[in-house]
């Protein structure tokens, strides 16, 4: 009631529930292919047991790319990530990125 009385309109910003995989022919239905909502979504529910390479390969430059690699990292797989900008163009925040580099992910730049 509170917030009918006061506002015209409330937006809810819940962040991307859906993820996308790659537009590439082949990657639906690859072994180890996945997106990155999927792959964090797993591991809200399976834990330490999702399954994951011993090297990923992360494709994107914002702060859900930097959150699965290094997710992957703590769960004991290499990570690295591959940007289709120059590092100055990526959409990550720099703390996200800071992070991610000390955690021990490689970085690739377009």
């Amino acid at each position: 009631e509170q917030l009918e009385a006061e506002y015209d309109a409330v937006f809810i910003g819940v962040g991307a529930q859906k993820g996308r995989g790659l537009p590439v022919a082949g990657f639906d239905g690859t072994p180890g292919a996945t997106n990155a909502i999927d792959f964090l979504k797993s591991y809200e529910v399976l834990g330490d047991d999702v399954p994951v390479g011993k090297h990923v390969v992360v494709i994107g430059d914002g702060n859900v790319a930097m959150d699965v690699a290094r997710l992957a990292l703590r769960l004991g797989s290499q990570a690295s990530i591959i940007s289709g900008v120059p590092r100055e163009e990526m959409a990550c925040f720099e703390n996200e990125y800071d992070d991610a580099k000390k955690e021990g992910a490689t970085m690739y730049f377009q």
